[in-house]
């Protein structure tokens, strides 16, 4: 799961570095549609890397809650079975269950 967490923020990153890099490399453009054009995909590539960045973290938020969820479910199965043990230990105690007839 880490490992398409990091594979998806080093593409982001790197849709943005490539990016700027671009941008470094034009030198003085003196169109101003490239430069627009050069500046929505600057800002495009960030809400991309933003929004990757916040899927990332939801994703790991709900990988916590499920483990939290995990470990809640395996503490009630262990309090069941010692609930049943003291039962049956309790059951012994007082002769019930033993098949004499009192």
């Amino acid at each position: 799961m880490r490992i398409n967490v990091r594979k998806k923020l080093l593409v982001g990153g790197l849709a943005v570095s490539l990016t700027f890099g671009g941008l470094a490399g034009c030198g003085n453009v003196a169109d101003d549609d490239i430069k627009k054009e050069a500046t929505d995909a600057v800002k495009a590539a960030e809400e991309k890397l933003i929004e990757t960045k916040e899927n990332v973290e939801k994703k790991i938020d709900d990988n916590d809650l499920d483990q939290k969820a995990t470990d809640a479910v395996k503490a009630a199965e262990e309090k069941l079975i010692e609930a049943k043990e003291e039962v049956e230990k309790g059951l012994e105690d007082k002769g019930i269950g033993d098949g004499v007839d009192n």
